[in-house]
C-alpha cells in the first residue's frame, strides 16, 4: 500500500470529510491504529502477505468477543471463541474432522 502520486479522488476526499465530520468513538489508547502510530502501523504491512494482514488487522476492526469480556462487556462473556481446533465431538462425513480457521459460539 502506498500514496497515489494522483492523490485522493473526488469521491474519497468525500467520504473522508464526512467521516471527519461525524462523531466517532474513542480510538483505544492501546490502539496501533492511534494517530501517532497509524502510519508506521501501514508501512508494517507494506509488502505483507493475506495471513499477516489478517492477524494484525482483524482483531484492530474487530475485536475479540472474550477480550472485550476481559474489560468489562459483560453482556458477551457467554460467548466461546476457537482458532485451527478440530471438531473432534463431531462425526466426520468425509473422513476428517472439520477444522474451522475460526468459529465462535454460545
Amino acid at each position: 500500500m502506498h500514496e497515489s502520486k494522483l492523490g485522493p479522488t473526488p469521491q474519497s476526499k468525500q467520504i473522508c470529510s464526512h467521516l471527519l465530520e461525524t462523531p466517532q468513538p474513542a480510538v483505544p489508547q492501546d490502539s496501533l491504529l492511534r494517530d501517532h502510530l497509524f502510519d508506521r502501523t501501514c508501512q508494517n504491512l507494506q509488502g505483507k502477505n493475506k495471513t499477516r494482514l489478517l492477524r494484525d488487522i482483524s482483531l484492530l476492526l474487530v475485536p475479540s468477543a472474550e477480550n472485550l469480556a476481559s474489560y468489562g462487556a459483560g453482556y458477551l462473556e457467554i460467548l466461546i471463541e476457537s482458532t485451527g481446533e478440530r471438531w473432534e465431538n463431531s462425526v466426520p462425513v468425509t473422513g476428517r474432522y472439520p477444522q474451522p480457521d475460526f468459529r465462535g459460539w454460545f
